[in-house]
């Protein structure tokens, strides 16, 4: 008997015997008081059917595990396909031990504290994303969410570096709750057009990825896309968007704990994308929970005048585990066929900070701030500290805020906080 390779993918369990050329998947797993039931699949692996010339499906069944009369069921039910001369019995004997094993939440014990850091590039896509963990661009509709998703995706797909964007390589898999197949094929191929007038790349004309038009919440079809993420080998997961994923069930914490759940379970990389309530950009609509499960924000914001076909995009870093980023800025632009109302190109360049008219803080937030974290700072120091700021809007928020009693002035003509 040649030892089992397992891989645990999202709800589903991959088993494959590689000597026997057998393989099998569970789902469904459920553990009660005396029983352990699973759907399972068995099958012959490719490599087995392409020798033989044989069938690749042996058996389809739901049963309890740990009951001896089903397991006698399979195995005779398996002897009875097979003309391979099989140790069925082994077989189903490691299947369930091994789902057994696997049945449990919790991980096994182990310590901590002594293990070598590795040290390695932390991102998928710097700086968007970050390896094995959930992230998240949030912001109002209609200023380019799923452009750039496109963006970020194609980068991955085809391992090209893309303004600033630096991808690792990987397969990637777009779910897609918002729009049609039709609408992302069309903005893929715009942004792939806006990247060959870039880059002499071969690869780019071919280049796509895995997509998925989701109807439904993520949890009654976390099995299917398993399946997905298992066979193609997925780096990064785009999940567009969440509250499509959530069907609506933005504040229900249960609801979006299960979700967090399944992502997490598909042990890769996931982006997803959230809306911000109606008049509130700062944080994604809906429970608090659905800030908690994401260890990477990204609070997006756009510019898109009427009628242009020009846009400025910003990202600000609004949650990190670690060290948190600087803004990002985008120049976008839309290269529109006005008899079809077509986008067929779409380019981004990256912009300066300092030119950025998104990025740029209300005045007296940055001065109060200025005057909290340095007390006795006087109008000159100041206003060489915020050059970016004309002297007069300075000087006439100085007088703001004095007047409202929110700073104070020293006889050196110093400020400070009341």
């Amino acid at each position: 008997m040649s030892n089992i390779k397992t891989d645990k993918v999202g709800s589903k369990l991959y088993l494959e015997w590689e000597r026997e050329g057998v393989e099998a998947e569970v789902s469904r797993v459920h553990e009660s008081k005396s029983a352990l039931n699973a759907h399972v699949v068995i099958s012959y692996t490719p490599k087995r059917v392409q020798q033989t010339g044989q069938g690749h499906h042996l058996i389809k069944r739901s049963w309890n595990l740990f009951s001896q009369q089903s397991i006698n069921s399979v195995v005779k039910a398996l002897e009875a396909r097979d003309t391979f001369d099989i140790n069925w019995e082994s077989i189903i004997e490691q299947l369930v031990v091994t789902v057994d094993s696997n049945s449990w939440e919790v991980s096994d014990s182990a310590t901590i504290g002594n293990d070598p850091i590795i040290y390695e590039d932390r991102h998928v896509l710097y700086p968007f994303v970050r390896k094995n963990q959930i992230n998240m661009i949030y912001g109002s509709a209609g200023i380019g969410k799923s452009y750039m998703a496109v963006t970020i995706a194609l980068c991955v797909q085809t391992g090209i570096a893309h303004k600033g964007l630096l991808p690792e390589q990987g397969n990637v898999l777009y779910l897609d709750w918002e729009s049609e197949r039709d609408d992302l094929n069309e903005r893929t191929v715009a942004v792939k057009q806006g990247f060959k007038d870039e880059y002499q790349n071969e690869y780019l004309d071919q280049a796509e990825f895995e997509y998925r038009k989701v109807r439904g919440s993520l949890d009654k079809v976390q099995d299917e896309i398993s399946d997905v993420v298992y066979s193609n080998n997925v780096k990064l997961i785009i999940v567009d968007s969440v509250g499509g994923a959530l069907q609506g069930n933005i504040n229900d914490a249960d609801a979006i704990a299960e979700f967090s759940g399944i992502l997490r379970s598909y042990n890769t990389s996931v982006l997803a994308l959230d809306h911000v309530a109606k008049g509130n950009n700062d944080k994604p609509i809906g429970s608090i929970y659905k800030e908690a499960f994401a260890r990477n924000l990204w609070r997006m914001s756009g510019d898109h005048p009427v009628g242009s076909d020009e846009m400025e995009i910003a990202f600000e870093h609004t949650k990190t585990n670690h060290k948190r980023m600087n803004p990002v800025a985008f120049d976008a632009k839309f290269y529109t066929d006005s008899t079809y109302d077509i986008t067929n190109k779409f380019t981004i360049k990256s912009k300066l900070i300092d030119d950025s008219s998104l990025l740029k803080r209300d005045i007296e937030e940055v001065l109060y701030e200025q005057i909290l974290l340095n007390p006795g700072m006087d109008r000159n120091n100041l206003i060489n500290t915020l050059n970016k700021y004309p002297q007069t809007e300075i000087d006439i928020t100085l007088e703001t805020l004095l007047r409202t009693n929110k700073i104070m002035q020293d006889s050196h003509g110093g400020y400070g906080s009341k």
